[in-house]
């Protein structure tokens, strides 16, 4: 009876614990799809951005510090900022832009408008 009882509460352990290990291996393979799917995506909008676009209007820039120092004595450092360009927005080719200074001065009046 002891070992009925025994074999019972093995058995019962047993299948929570396979069914414990099967829910992690469907969320591990969720997710895995999930982060798939979106590197997928993005790396779609980039094609879609380069096959549409002629053309870029940088809407976000930063600065970066680049130190260079002379090797001859005596050594003298110097420094420069570099612009980075962080975010772009699209020119479509059929955009028909003869002129461009016009272009990005509109677009820089309609930029701070919003």
């Amino acid at each position: 009876m002891i070992t009925i009882i025994i074999l019972i509460i093995i058995t019962y352990i047993y299948i929570h614990i396979v069914v414990v290990v099967v829910v992690v291996v469907v969320v591990v393979v969720v997710v895995v799809v999930v982060v798939v799917v979106v590197l997928i995506l993005q790396i779609l909008e980039v094609a879609v951005f380069a096959r549409e676009c002629c053309g870029c209007r940088v809407s976000s820039v930063t600065e970066r510090e680049v130190k260079l120092q002379t090797v001859t004595f005596p050594s003298i450092t110097r420094k420069f900022f570099i612009p980075e360009i962080h975010a772009c927005q699209c020119i479509p080719c059929d955009a028909k832009v003869y002129n461009w200074a016009n272009y990005f001065l509109v677009m820089s009046q309609l930029r701070r408008r919003k």
